[in-house]
């Protein structure tokens, strides 16, 4: 048995096992969100739609753009627990260790460093916005099965033998959240242009599936509308949502300095470092990375463009982020790594809990640069400016 195979066991071992223990342990000690005083939590719609697939509801009383995400509340009301919040926990564990192994194979697949791997899985399972925490705080989502399906999407994308998976993993995903309708889309039109613009020899096999996933995803989309209409009517849709938050990020340009701390709050020093290597990088096509590249901006542009959640919307995207990142700095020193990796360590909050936003809501703001008074946006971006001068500096003494 070779020497990657075996640290690819310990480490699935060692970290499913990780996983049992912080979900174990945060189900526990988080206090989750009181649905009942907080009827603009997005928890809200979501248990109407589980109450409705429960039998408990004889009405689908969802509103936009919650009504078409019917996979997760379906899913959870054919188990067998009363309680609807058992039901999600449930499914989160399942979610959390399928995307733990899944992205333990990508990272293999593109020999990232174990040591990678490591910083990888313990920022995606103990990062207060990451798989485990938030989704316990907030534990009536449909959040966590996003993560299966865009570390799938990286194995695709790493093994385009496997890019068949596309078509029935499609509906299923757009169910789950109309996201990945967007993504099918932007992978759609990358293929085409390069293949008609860019490519010395066009081949159109991987397009001609790209296409299927689309054709599937808006069929699934306008199905869903149809058969779970939202409950204030059509009138809204997704296009709509980001026209929205174009005009209110023009009305207030603060909330792109908000956007950039909120990348440094999601993937930390790692995500400067990266930044830094992203300059140095020697780029060409390549057909893994460059439709990496995009996700990894789309994800980004989620951020500030699909609501306000601007931090959690972009954690989402940590399969493609983060993968990008590891490609971009595995080549670094481990004294660098180690180094960025301390300097990182504040943001995951590991000894504190996620305040209440009904009962603490001014203190829960403050753990979001989307919603913190502009003077803890201030200290995080300062924070964010000195760790990039360190990370330049460092890297100058040691060359």
């Amino acid at each position: 048995m070779s020497r990657k195979v075996l640290i690819f066991i310990f480490l699935s071992i060692f970290f499913s096992g990780l996983a049992i223990a912080g979900l174990w342990y945060f189900q526990s000690a988080q206090t989750s969100i009181n649905y009942n005083a907080c009827e603009l939590c997005d928890g809200v719609q979501y248990q109407a739609g589980y109450e409705y697939f429960r039998g408990q509801k004889a009405d689908y009383q969802v509103k936009f753009p919650f009504h078409s995400r019917v996979l997760v509340p379906w899913l959870t009301a054919q188990l067998p627990f009363k309680n609807s919040k058992e039901a999600f926990f449930i499914l989160l564990w399942a979610c959390t260790l399928v995307t733990v192994i899944l992205l333990l194979i990508a990272w293999q697949w593109l020999n990232v460093p174990w040591y990678l791997q490591v910083v990888g899985i313990v920022w995606l399972l103990f990062h207060w916005t990451g798989i485990i925490r938030f989704n316990i705080y907030d534990p009536i989502t449909v959040d966590a099965p996003s993560y299966v399906f865009h570390s799938l999407l990286v194995l695709m994308l790493i093994r385009p033998r496997w890019l068949w998976l596309l078509i029935p993993i499609t509906p299923i995903a757009t169910a789950q959240k109309e996201s990945w309708l967007a993504i099918v889309l932007l992978l759609t039109l990358y293929e085409f242009v390069y293949q008609r613009f860019f490519s010395s020899k066009a081949s159109y096999q991987k397009l001609w599936l790209y296409f299927g996933a689309l054709i599937l995803a808006m069929a699934t989309k306008w199905v869903l509308n149809e058969w779970f209409g939202p409950l204030e009517g059509t009138s809204k849709n997704s296009l709509i949502t980001i026209l929205y938050f174009v005009k209110i990020t023009l009305q207030n340009p603060l909330d792109l300095v908000r956007w950039i701390v909120a990348m440094f709050i999601g993937f930390g020093g790692l995500w400067l470092l990266a930044c830094q290597k992203m300059w140095e990088y020697s780029w060409s096509h390549d057909e893994m990375r460059t439709p990496l590249v995009l996700l990894v901006i789309l994800h980004l542009a989620f951020g500030i463009l699909a609501g306000r959640d601007m931090t959690r919307i972009m954690f989402l995207g940590f399969p493609f982020i983060m993968t990008l990142i590891f490609l971009l700095v595995q080549k670094e020193s481990k004294l660098i790594l180690a180094i960025v990796f301390a300097l990182s360590i504040p943001i995951l909050r590991l000894v504190s809990m996620i305040p209440s936003q009904v009962s603490q809501n001014q203190l829960f703001k403050t753990w979001f640069p989307e919603y913190a008074p502009i003077g803890v946006v201030s200290a995080w971006a300062v924070y964010m400016l000195i760790c990039y001068w360190l990370i330049v500096k460092l890297r100058k003494w040691l060359e």
